[in-house]
């Protein structure tokens, strides 16, 4: 039973005096004289009608939620990009857009053309072939990549040995990044999480991959581990904070989104068939004279083509009209869709490989911001991964005799999507060489080309015509030796750098873009 005081039952509360009242009359503010609850951010307030959505929100390290949910979520992310035909394009779409069909092409610079031939040959080399089970090329590879970073979050790497004729043996084999997993025996080492140990400052020491077990070669043993040094494994992720101990797929923030949608496609198909399954139903108007047509409910009345059939007196057949998909079923999907190109840096276009609802301009637009997302991920696959590879193909190399000039220069040239307009974007490109902002070797490294190889294909092609006695066409000829000559002044230009102690095989060597 609650008792009151009758006398204070219906007495007014004290009024609060506002803050700024008092800030006006220049006196001190102190947190006593803050009303409880209220809040300088509004997006900081929980009250009864958004408890519930802001339940599961905290501020501890994003690895505390991954120690839980990774597995969770790579098993979702995998399973939607095997049933569902978007995803799995929208992954399959960047990818290609990402490698193309050759992959990364590497160029050296230097003044001695000698080690730019060896180093970029032995690297093609490399390439056509880095895994010692001869399973996955390297452009191969490099999709897998792409695929791994959406449904898993990060890839892996091992070095290894080949069998590979030639000077360089230096390989590396792909292991899906579920095999990295923590050992029973090392669940209670702080030091120790997601199958990798780490010193106290957070640099990686030694990773732990599970072997195949007895029972096949897609079954692992939890119990049978392979610790490998950290020197000898790549393990890459895209980090959201700092101190970030792996990754999460790609596909985590729109997979609720695509797989609800792929549901509602489900149900739409559904209700579609069953509105053209179901032809026709008997209804009346007037039950009280209509005959019980109780004969029929039982029975499947089959109909052949320009048949009629009598109904009962008293009813009448009626047609079922298929409400399914609504008028507003293509927006929908289209909106939503969004969700899934937004996280992965795709348009709506891309998406579904169709640009029949943009015009030109809004094409070209997104084509432009999707052309950004693709070369912030080749610039850091090309610094983070491609790098350290082509490193220790060097120090092979320089192990087995080969010098190295004081000053060097090595790029990527990546493969790019096409133009939505080429003939405009060959304009732009005339321009920008004409008024001199960019250069032949450039244009060509930017489009995905070797200028090397363009180089040499023009001059075989202009002598192969003059030899034949034919019309030479395009001015090749004038055109190869303009880009021989701006070749000649990129290598006159790394002789040109200042003189550099630590000018060796190391990474401040290795600028890449």
């Amino acid at each position: 039973m609650a008792w009151y005081n009758p006398k204070s039952w219906f007495v007014k509360p004290k009024r609060q005096e506002p803050v700024f009242e008092k800030e006006e009359r220049g006196e001190f503010v102190g947190i006593d004289d803050c009303k409880y609850g209220a809040r300088r951010f509004e997006s900081a307030d929980t009250n009864r009608l958004n408890r519930d959505f802001w339940a599961h929100a905290h501020s501890q390290s994003i690895n505390v939620d991954l120690m839980e949910s990774l597995l969770t979520l790579q098993a979702r992310c995998s399973w939607e990009a095997a049933q569902n035909a978007l995803v799995h394009g929208a992954i399959e779409t960047l990818s290609c857009d990402i490698f193309g069909h050759e992959g990364p092409t590497l160029r050296v610079i230097s003044n001695r053309n000698s080690f730019n031939d060896r180093v970029e040959g032995a690297w093609r080399d490399v390439w056509e072939m880095p895994d010692p089970n001869g399973r996955l090329s390297g452009v191969e590879g490099g999709h897998t990549w792409i695929r791994s970073l959406c449904t898993a979050g990060s890839f892996i790497n091992i070095f290894s040995k080949t069998d590979r004729a030639g000077p360089v043996k230096f390989g590396w084999s792909s292991v899906h990044c579920r095999r990295l997993q923590t050992p029973v025996d090392r669940a209670g080492d702080p030091n120790t999480a997601f199958g990798h140990k780490l010193t106290d400052a957070g640099k990686p020491v030694e990773y732990y991959i599970q072997n195949h077990s007895r029972f096949g070669p897609g079954i692992f043993d939890a119990s049978d581990f392979q610790t490998i040094p950290a020197g000898l494994v790549q393990h890459r992720y895209l980090a959201h904070e700092p101190e970030q101990l792996t990754g999460y797929p790609w596909l985590t923030p729109c997979l609720d989104t695509v797989s609800n949608l792929r549901q509602y496609d489900h149900f739409v198909m559904q209700a579609a068939k069953l509105a053209a399954n179901s032809a026709q139903s008997l209804e009346t108007m007037n039950p009280e004279f209509a005959v019980d047509p109780q004969d029929l409910t039982n029975v499947v009345v089959e109909w052949e083509p320009t048949s009629v059939n009598i109904a009962p007196f008293g009813w009448r057949w009626r047609d079922h009209t298929a409400t399914q998909p609504s008028a507003e079923y293509t927006a929908f999907r289209h909106e939503r869709l969004r969700e899934l190109g937004l996280a992965l840096g795709m348009p709506l276009m891309m998406v579904l490989l169709s640009s029949a609802e943009s015009n030109f301009a809004s094409a070209h637009y997104d084509g432009a911001v999707y052309m950004r997302r693709i070369k912030a991920i080749q610039h850091w696959l090309s610094l983070r991964t491609l790098k350290p590879l082509l490193q220790q193909v060097m120090t092979e190399m320089r192990m087995g005799g080969m010098g190295v000039p004081a000053k060097f220069k090595l790029m990527w040239s990546w493969p790019i999507p096409p133009y939505v307009n080429p003939e405009k974007q060959r304009k732009a490109d005339r321009i920008a060489l004409e008024d001199g902002i960019e250069s032949v070797p450039g244009q060509i490294i930017n489009s995905g080309g070797d200028p090397d190889k363009v180089l040499a294909e023009r001059i075989e092609h202009a002598e192969n015509m003059e030899s034949n006695d034919l019309p030479p066409g395009p001015d090749f000829r004038a055109a190869a030796q303009l880009l021989q000559t701006q070749q000649g002044d990129r290598n006159e230009a790394v002789d040109d750098l200042d003189d550099n102690p630590r000018s060796r095989l190391d990474a401040s060597n290795i600028i890449t873009t």
